[in-house]
Formats: structure tokens, C-alpha cells, sequence
């Protein structure tokens, strides 16, 4: 009796999964934004900076994925030096069918809320554009929908990344473009 109502509840699962998918589907040309297709001629791809480091006032582009849940910047930053992330114009991103305007997040839908404790990072608003500074010893977190500009506590490599749900990541799509800049 056991495994027949698991194999009811796998069942309805995946029927529930294959509706989703079938009412939300999406081309990948459907979404994009226009800042991802057009950055300007002089502008530096953050991974392709010597080093990996910035100077104080250069600045670097790169794109940040709704379905990656650690977008590799392929910066290193430094202990006490302080970084913005900026998203300029109007760019959105996609929570399955839900629209965000990147970096700023939503307060999510009752369904939603229900798995909150399930979110990377449970005090930012779902969606919400978010810096992760991998140190040796611990990682680092900023909300940069509520500033875009930040120190960074410890040397290490620099993450951004959509706050989701750990495991949901498989249907967010749509991608933002953001600039990095070294203040000081």
C-alpha cells in the first residue's frame, strides 16, 4: 500500500511538472533584453581582465544567467576594497513564468512564501540581484537590490547570482547585463 501512494504522489508530481512546462514554455529569443544584445565596443569582459583584479575606477561587463545558481564572475576582489554592481535600464529575468526587473526582487506569491526557508538567501526578496564573495574560510553575501555598492570582508572570487530557492534554479531563464566597478 506504501509504494502505491508513492507512486501516486511521483505520478502526480510529474504530471504537475509536465502541465507547467507545457503552459510556460518560452523561446530563447522570446526574452531577451536588449542590454545583453548591445554593450559598448570599449567595454571589458570581466573574465578577461589581466589578473582577474580591477583598478580603482576601471570597471568590467558580464552576464549574470536566471538558471545558474553561482554565475563565476572571474574577478577576484580585495579585502577592504570597496565594488558596485550596476544594471542599467530596465532588464528582466524570469522565475518560471514570473517577471523580474533585475536587481530588484519580489515579495513573492503566497505558493512562494511557502518554501521561503528554501531561499539562498532568506531576508532578500525573491529574484533579488546578489554578490557572493567566496573567501578561503567563509562566503560573503550582499543584497544588491537594496545597494549596489559594497566592501568586500575578505579576498575571493566573486559570485552573482538571482535569490532562489536551492533546487529551483532549472526554471528561471533570461539573462541581465551588469557592469563591475572598483570605487576604491
Amino acid at each position: 500500500m506504501a509504494t502505491r501512494q508513492l507512486c501516486s504522489k511521483v505520478r502526480w508530481f510529474f504530471v504537475a511538472a509536465v502541465w507547467a512546462l507545457a503552459n510556460h514554455t518560452w523561446a530563447a529569443s522570446d526574452h531577451l533584453n536588449p542590454a545583453t544584445q548591445l554593450s559598448p565596443q570599449t567595454a571589458v569582459l570581466c573574465s578577461q581582465l589581466d589578473g582577474h583584479r580591477l583598478i580603482v575606477g576601471a570597471s568590467c561587463v558580464t552576464t549574470v544567467k536566471a538558471e545558474i545558481a553561482k554565475n563565476d564572475v572571474g574577478l577576484h576582489l580585495q579585502a577592504s576594497d570597496e565594488y558596485s554592481v550596476s544594471v542599467s535600464g530596465e532588464q528582466v529575468w524570469y522565475d518560471a513564468s514570473q517577471e523580474h526587473i533585475a536587481p530588484h526582487g519580489s515579495s513573492g506569491s503566497f505558493l512562494m512564501n511557502l518554501f521561503a526557508f528554501l531561499k539562498k538567501d532568506c531576508d532578500a526578496a525573491w529574484f533579488a540581484l546578489m554578490a557572493e564573495i567566496k573567501g578561503a574560510n567563509k562566503s560573503y553575501t550582499h543584497d544588491l537590490s537594496r545597494s549596489s555598492i559594497f566592501m568586500a570582508e575578505e579576498d575571493g572570487q566573486l559570485v552573482l547570482y538571482a535569490n532562489d530557492a536551492r533546487g529551483f534554479y532549472w526554471n528561471n531563464h533570461g539573462e541581465i547585463t551588469v557592469t563591475v566597478s572598483r570605487e576604491k
